[in-house]
């Protein structure tokens, strides 16, 4: 079973891959990507570390990775 922490670290690595797809994302666009990644009943904090990996990705910046015996990969394909 995932723990909180990996929940958290796999929707920042989510939003970061997301956004590195769609750069010129509007404010409304991530909200929606949010929904489509999370149910309504489990959005709100995981839809805020989906914001923050958007984020990151457009400050240049890799979340850490959910395993911390592997390096952080900017892509999982």
């Amino acid at each position: 079973m995932e723990t909180l922490k990996e929940s958290l670290l796999a929707a920042e690595w989510a939003g970061y891959h997301w956004a590195l797809q769609h750069l010129d994302a509007t404010a409304d666009q991530i909200e929606d990507a949010c929904e489509t990644y999370f149910p309504e009943h489990m959005s709100g904090v995981l839809a805020y570390a989906f914001q923050r990996g958007w984020a990151m990705a457009q400050e240049g910046k890799t979340p850490q990775p959910i395993n911390p015996d592997q390096p952080s990969v900017p892509n999982p394909h």
